[in-house]
């Protein structure tokens, strides 16, 4: 009997945003582009997949008033938002957080390129005619990289995953209203 239920006219992005007491829960909503990149598939020209990376994404620009809650949208749903000391608590407790992750990130794209610098090598042994016992060496090194780069992105993966769902867990479907 009250009148309609008005939209919004401010987003939860934008309302976290603004809020400093909301700044670090915000700033695990956002991410971080180098990490999402180095763990998503890459296709032969080596470009990261973007359906893949959308998936650890909280946010979104859909056409709302800035950016959306992905899996919602722009209509009914509560967030219920940790203040920072909760974060620091949650670090405390072994959440990953952002920057640690962007770090080790780094260091997968170094072994990346060293792995690239490896292979350069190999092929140029195999073109100089190298022995086959050195050449077996030079790809067992690379075989190697390989295997410690898989390792530490699954590992980086399985990071990023649980910040995407302790954020996520705070997300209810449907609205909850406490005033008429």
């Amino acid at each position: 009997d009250a009148g309609m239920i008005q939209p919004p006219t401010q987003s939860v992005y934008k309302v976290m945003k603004d809020n400093p007491d909301f700044s670090k829960f915000y700033e695990l909503c956002i991410g971080s582009a180098t990490v999402l990149n180095t763990i998503a598939p890459v296709d032969k020209q080596g470009v990261a997949n973007q359906d893949s990376i959308k998936r650890y994404m909280i946010f979104e620009n859909l056409g709302g008033l800035d950016q959306n809650v992905r899996t919602f949208n722009t209509y009914h749903y509560t967030v219920y938002v940790p203040t920072n000391e909760s974060i620091d608590e949650a670090y405390a407790a072994g959440l990953p957080n952002w920057l640690d992750m962007e770090t080790e990130a780094e260091a997968i794209e170094e072994l990346k390129l060293n792995k690239k610098d490896k292979e350069e090598a190999l092929d140029n042994l195999k073109s100089e005619g190298a022995s086959q016992e050195i050449i077996d060496a030079a790809q067992a090194e690379i075989d190697a990289l390989g295997a410690e780069i898989a390792a530490r992105i699954a590992v980086l993966k399985k990071d990023v995953e649980l910040v995407v769902n302790f954020t996520k867990y705070h997300f209810q479907d449907n609205s909850v209203y406490v005033d008429n």
